[in-house]
């Protein structure tokens, strides 16, 4: 038997669904009959007759055929949470669904690492490609006999429930009852006749910089194509699992200080940063300001206006200076005077496309300013750098402040981050009016927030 059925994917028109986001899943939506089933049995020795309830399924029809890329799955894996949370009636539906999606991306994963992990059998062959729009096609054809499962919920009345002997799941409805289905997928060898497998694909890449060498393996239960990187360089953007072609540093400019200290508050500061450009090519590389710590705060880059990204072209094997200028916001109520952190991201402009890579090229630089202020400076004493607060401390985080002025203090606010983070925050427990703070030459306050 031959049945030719054809479907077709690519990366091109969307670089950023590549690798597990850009698998190919097809296969069919099955609709289903079942129907309550008794079984006479006659015992000769016993002279008996026994009575056997139970439970049939039969496939009735295709209700649709599906081919969807692992970055679609996602995609409708999300949407059925969202309206499991919008429709709490209906929650239950949406959550069996999305996680026979999940239980599917996760078999596709332990199929590929089960061919990896077998080269001996499974590996075809190796295959180094032309690059800049070149590319290979092939195509293999094969039969398998292996399988794998997949275990849904279906809903039943309840009237068909009398003395069966399935299993039935420890939830469900007044009106109806779930029931547990698991289903064979992947033969396709028959008694009596033999189903063959034809898959084609095509390897290609727009981008002339890249190289790319690829073992391909065979999927022991469906026979399609596993492809793996081996030793391939990759930009624009860069993929998961090759070498990244966008080699550069971030760095000081030497003519400007990394710190500044004492700026009248009416007035910026400027710091220098270097971009320098290992790689082969040149390449264009965006400047952004990380708004979380920099709060209260204008920052801007190579005299673009705050809030903006600018781009710069480094070419290969140099480097080129950007001013990053930072002045304290004018908005009204603001009253921060000190920036330990401005940080600045630099990646290059490709990789923008995939942002959940962007971090593997991302580089960041920090400056630090502290304008005057007509506030009083605080020390503080406690919790010192990297404190960890621990059981034994139940909860509390003891707090020092010492070397002010009240004449010059309204409140004072102390705020906390995770590690790692930018998002400060603080709580009513760390807010110290003017009035709770010890006058005197040389202040003093000891507390502990919760």
């Amino acid at each position: 038997m031959k049945t030719t059925t054809e479907y077709e994917t690519s990366s091109e028109e969307d670089p950023s669904v590549i690798g597990a986001d850009g698998d190919l899943y097809v296969g069919h939506a099955l609709n289903y009959l079942y129907s309550e089933t008794v079984t006479i049995v006659f015992d000769k020795e016993q002279c008996e007759v026994d009575i056997d309830e139970g439970l049939v399924f039969s496939p009735d029809s295709i209700k649709t055929t599906f081919a969807l890329t692992g970055h679609a799955i996602i995609n409708d894996i999300r949407d059925l949470k969202n309206k499991a949370n919008q429709v709490p009636d209906s929650a239950w539906y949406f959550l069996r669904q999305a996680d026979i999606w999940e239980d599917m991306l996760k078999d596709n994963e332990l199929t590929k690492a089960r061919a990896v992990a077998n080269p001996a059998r499974l590996r075809m062959e190796n295959v180094t490609f032309p690059t800049g729009g070149l590319g290979i096609t092939k195509s293999i054809t094969s039969s398998k006999s292996a399988t794998s499962t997949v275990e849904f919920l279906v809903e039943l009345d309840t009237s068909i429930n009398k003395g069966g002997k399935w299993e039935i799941a420890g939830n469900g409805t007044a009106k109806n009852r779930l029931t547990r289905v698991k289903v064979e997928k992947g033969r396709s060898r028959f008694s009596n006749s033999l189903k063959e497998t034809t898959i084609g694909y095509t390897l290609r890449d727009n981008d002339s910089d890249d190289r790319f060498s690829v073992d391909i393996y065979e999927d022991p239960v469906y026979a399609t194509p596993i492809f793996v990187s081996r030793g391939s360089e990759t930009s624009c953007p860069y993929e998961e699992g090759s070498t990244p072609i966008d080699l550069y540093e971030v760095i000081y400019d030497n003519d400007y200080t990394p710190s500044a200290t004492d700026i009248p508050s009416e007035q910026g500061v400027a710091f220098g940063l270097k971009i320098q450009n290992n790689g082969r090519f040149d390449r264009k590389f965006d400047i952004a300001n990380d708004l979380r710590y920099s709060q209260g705060a204008t920052v801007e880059i190579g005299g673009q206006a705050a809030g903006t990204v600018s781009r710069i072209t480094v070419a290969a094997g140099t480097n080129e200076s950007i001013e990053v200028v930072v002045k304290r916001s004018t908005a009204v109520g603001s009253n921060i005077y000190s920036f330990p952190s401005i940080r600045i991201a630099v990646e290059p402009e490709c990789n923008g496309y995939r942002t959940s890579f962007a971090t593997e090229l991302r580089k960041t630089i920090e400056f630090s300013v502290d304008f005057r202020s007509t506030c009083s400076t605080i020390r503080l004493v406690d919790p010192i750098n990297g404190h960890v607060v621990n059981i034994d401390d139940n909860a509390l985080l003891p707090v020092e402040m010492r070397d002010y002025d009240t004449t010059k203090i309204e409140t004072v606010i102390l705020e906390y981050a995770k590690a790692g983070t930018g998002d400060w925050l603080s709580s009513g427990s760390m807010v110290f009016p003017v009035a709770s703070l010890p006058k005197g030459e040389t202040g003093k306050r000891e507390n502990e927030c919760p």
